[in-house]
Parts: structure tokens; sequence; C-alpha cells
């Protein structure tokens, strides 16, 4: 088997790798999205439920204020571990696509080294040909002479 070939078995593998690698990241940038839109709802609702208690005034009896007083921290609480969670996910998801970058960039020099050797074993087998082809005249023209 030709170096090439070799080296190009190799290159599958960290083909299918780089693939892997690549899967996952784009799996943490969907599960981003959800977190980013977990906590965009999260503010949303906290927004709302403050308006609403704003726009019915002095209405609550101080049980009810201190209710909702828990609930408005409730939904800080929620929205700053949601926030923590998505910073820890961006940092997973940079990490991953260094992976992923490495990984692409000994693919692509693994595709650049089995086109150099291609390229070699061309020259070669061509090389090869035309010793054989000269071996081939010489030894016409000596039956000849």
């Amino acid at each position: 088997m030709k170096r090439s070939k070799r080296i190009a078995e190799l290159k599958k593998l960290l083909d299918r790798q780089a693939e892997q690698e690549a899967i996952k990241l784009a799996e943490l940038q969907s599960k981003l999205i959800t977190d980013i839109n977990k906590i965009a709802q999260l503010q949303d609702f906290r927004g709302e439920y403050i308006n609403s208690s704003v726009q019915t005034g002095s209405r609550f009896i101080p049980a009810q204020l201190q209710d909702r007083e828990k609930l408005v921290k409730q939904l800080d609480y929620a929205i700053n571990q949601q926030s923590k969670h998505i910073e820890m996910l961006q940092k997973h998801i940079e990490y991953q696509r260094r992976a992923w970058l490495k990984l692409h960039g000994k693919v692509e020099a693994y595709q650049r080294w089995i086109e150099k050797l291609i390229e070699e074993e061309n020259l070669i087998e061509t090389r090869q040909d035309q010793k054989k082809l000269d071996e081939f005249v010489t030894n016409q023209y000596s039956r000849k002479g």
C-alpha cells in the first residue's frame, strides 16, 4: 500500500474525531440558545410580575407584600443562577471550539501532507515509467544494431 493511502486512513480517523467534536460543539451551542431563552423568560416574568404589583398599588396586606417580595427574590436568585450557568456553558463552548479547531487543523495538515505524498508518488511513477520506456527503446535499438 502506498504511503499516501496509509496516511489517508489515519486522516479518516481524524475526520471522524473532528466530526464528533463539531457535533458536540453544535449541541452545546444549541443548549446555550435554549438557556438564554430560559433566562429571558424568567426576566420577562419578573418584569411583568413587578409591573402587575405596581399597578395594583396598595391593595395588598403586609403578608401578601412579603409573599411578593419573596417571589421576586426567588426569581432574582434563579436569574442569577441561570446567568452563572450560561457563563460556564460559554466557557465550555469556547473550550470545545478550540478542541474542534485543533483537530480540524490536523485534518487540513494531513490533507496537505497526503497531496504532497501523492505528487511525490506520481513523480516517482513517472520517472520509473520513463526509465522503463528508455530501457525498452535502448533494448530495441540494441537488437537492431
